[in-house]
């Protein structure tokens, strides 16, 4: 077995992939524009990462107030700084 992806129930699926996808390097693979707003993204080697999408029935996390050691998203670059 190989590992996928995983999903994340988040406030506004389309304003977290965007950002993704413009301050990480993220692409969109496939997304629905009617709720949820299901969006996969995937990283620079084009795998699928992670999908987001927004579904008010069920729990959407206060990620933010989450302690890191919790959760958190991690991503590599061989150069932060530059990045």
């Amino acid at each position: 077995m190989k590992f996928e992806h995983f999903a994340l129930n988040v406030p506004d699926a389309r304003a977290m992939s965007r950002w993704y996808v413009e301050n990480v390097g993220f692409k969109i693979l496939r997304q629905r524009d009617e709720a949820p707003y299901t969006h996969f993204l995937a990283d620079d080697a084009g795998r699928v990462v992670v999908e987001l999408y927004s579904n008010p029935k069920a729990v959407i996390p206060d990620y933010a107030a989450s302690h890191p050691l919790t959760f958190h998203f991690a991503v590599y670059t061989p150069d932060a700084r530059a990045e």
